[in-house]
């Protein structure tokens, strides 16, 4: 089931503008394991990357994005290994992750989340993303009470990942 082996980061490009949109038309639309992630100025669990970054995997037509973006002049870009990075500034899935655990499932879900965001406006994107995650805990069995709990534990996650990151690393920066 996983055939990625690569990872492409692209730096300083949106993900609404019109390079990710251009790659999906010319070589991604066609790919059923295809997914990107986009990090804009964050710390990860590695680094604080800068910057507007498009983290892009395909598993067909690598060489046809890599030759695509290699001659624009306003682009950088690295390639590293799926799913384990080795450098520093390298964003990837931690080896312990559900996603190694689970490609089978990981690769289709990240797939398919990311054709919806090529293929609908902001709000019908958000509506989907509730419905993605309404879906889940049906199939999971919950009530309404269940998924709540889903819910507000997932907020709480976030909080507290914003929290430890931003806080612990924008101390250390002042200390430097």
């Amino acid at each position: 089931m996983n055939n990625i082996t690569k990872t492409i980061h692209i730096k300083y490009h949106d993900q609404d503008g019109w390079l990710l949109k251009k790659l999906y038309k010319e070589f991604l639309r066609n790919d059923p394991l295809w997914h990107y992630v986009y990090w804009q100025d964050g710390w990860t669990h590695k680094a604080f990357i800068e910057g507007k970054n498009i983290i892009l995997r395909t598993s067909s037509g690598f060489d046809d994005v890599l030759n695509f973006i290699k001659d624009l002049p306003e682009t950088e870009h690295g390639v590293y290994d799926f799913p384990h990075p080795r450098g520093k500034f390298q964003l990837g899935i931690s080896r312990k992750s559900w996603e190694v655990k689970y490609p089978q499932v990981s690769l289709p879900m990240l797939h398919a989340i990311s054709e919806a965001k090529m293929s609908m406006k902001k709000d019908q994107y958000e509506d989907f993303i509730n419905h993605y995650i309404h879906i889940a805990c049906n199939v999971g069995g919950m009530n309404h009470a269940e998924e709540a709990s889903v819910m507000v534990r997932k907020l709480y996650g976030a909080l507290k990942v914003v929290n430890e990151w931003y806080t612990k690393n924008m101390k250390k920066n002042e200390n430097n």
